[in-house]
């Protein structure tokens, strides 16, 4: 859909991608339906870690965030964490959607005025096409959260070989505890 048309809002986003799935289901989508969906982003759960384990984060490190959203719905989202991040970049501001090189090069432009070598700021993701193929181009070093488990707890990931990224974990938490060490909770 991005690419049948410039730049759209990512509630008209979502909408329309309701109606297109309803439309493959043969499962009409009202417009109602359509408009709730697009508006509930800001109220999607993170996952169970991420509100702990970017607050210790911002303890210690600048935390910009790169989002596909909106400002609002980041916003709202930001506030469901309880936490305020050191700079935010949505795509409503750089008018594109990830994996366009456009979040990316915003970030690095934050980062060139903070004297900060590319190198050393670590740009973490779940997603290797949408944001860690486009962040190591741009020269950031690169994390893979990689929450596929199998029934054992093993990381099983779909075959990825041609993208090797700098650093790998299971969640955020072992990535936070990685850099920081445990938390005092997890020491006692």
């Amino acid at each position: 859909m991005q690419d049948e048309r410039p730049f759209r809002q990512y509630t008209e986003v979502l909408a329309e991608t309701m109606r297109r799935v309803g439309e493959e289901l043969q499962q009409p989508v009202t417009d109602v339906e359509a408009h709730v969906l697009s508006r509930s982003v800001g109220r999607w759960l993170p996952f169970s870690d991420a509100a702990e384990s970017l607050r210790r984060l911002l303890t210690t490190f600048p935390v910009i965030v790169a989002s596909n959203g909106d400002e609002v719905s980041l916003r709202q989202s930001t506030d469901l964490l309880g936490l305020e991040f050191t700079v935010t970049v949505t795509a409503e501001a750089v008018g594109a959607y990830k994996p366009s090189p456009r979040h990316f090069e915003a970030v690095a432009k934050i980062i060139d005025q903070r004297n900060i070598a590319r190198s050393r700021h670590l740009h973490i993701a779940n997603q290797i096409d949408q944001d860690l193929r486009p962040a190591k181009s741009t020269g950031f070093l690169t994390c893979f959260i990689d929450r596929h488990l199998d029934p054992a707890g093993q990381l099983v990931t779909a075959d990825q070989s041609d993208f090797s990224p700098d650093l790998r974990f299971g969640s955020l938490t072992e990535l936070t505890d990685a850099l920081l060490g445990p938390a005092e909770s997890d020491r006692r």
